[in-house]
């Protein structure tokens, strides 16, 4: 018997456990990870690590109100009925590309460049975090591998300008 992503997101987001945990990573630990990687900039005196944070942050909101301007996706249960979501974001919001997944990875590759050492735990976070949209049935795989190549582009052009 085969099995959709639509019937294994239902029956998952059943358990109450696993929808909290799912909501938990897709709502709250973007701005645990954002904090953290300000917090821990700051903190390493990276005035570069700083600007390319914000930089890459506001370049990458601009491509995906862009982006989902132009090629707007409603978000799965709009699509699909058979799609019961763990949260609610309005029925009136892009679901293509996700924000979520590319504040995540511009987190994770700002971390890369201006702090290396804990940069593999941000790729973890931000990977948890794109899963969890999927998880929690407000994105597609589309949605979110987008989110974070666009969010892994931006980062790398800014560095790149900024050399």
């Amino acid at each position: 018997m085969t099995t959709t992503i639509t019937e294994w997101v239902n029956r998952i987001s059943a358990h109450r456990l696993a929808r909290w945990v799912g909501i938990v990573f897709a709502t709250g630990f973007i701005w645990l990870q954002l904090g953290s990687v300000f917090v821990f900039i700051v903190q390493a005196g990276s005035r570069d690590g700083l600007i390319l944070l914000i930089s890459s942050l506001l370049l990458a909101w601009g491509i995906q109100q862009l982006i989902g301007y132009h090629w707007f996706h409603g978000r799965p249960e709009v699509v699909d009925p058979a799609i019961h979501p763990s949260i609610h974001p309005s029925v009136y919001s892009k679901s293509f590309p996700s924000d979520h997944s590319a504040i995540a990875f511009v987190c994770a590759s700002v971390s890369a460049v201006s702090l290396p050492r804990i940069a593999p735990a941000f790729f973890v976070f931000a990977i948890l975090i794109a899963a969890s949209r999927i998880f929690v049935g407000v994105h597609r795989l589309t949605d979110v591998a987008i989110g974070a190549l666009i969010g892994m582009s931006t980062v790398l052009f800014i560095y790149w300008v900024m050399l």
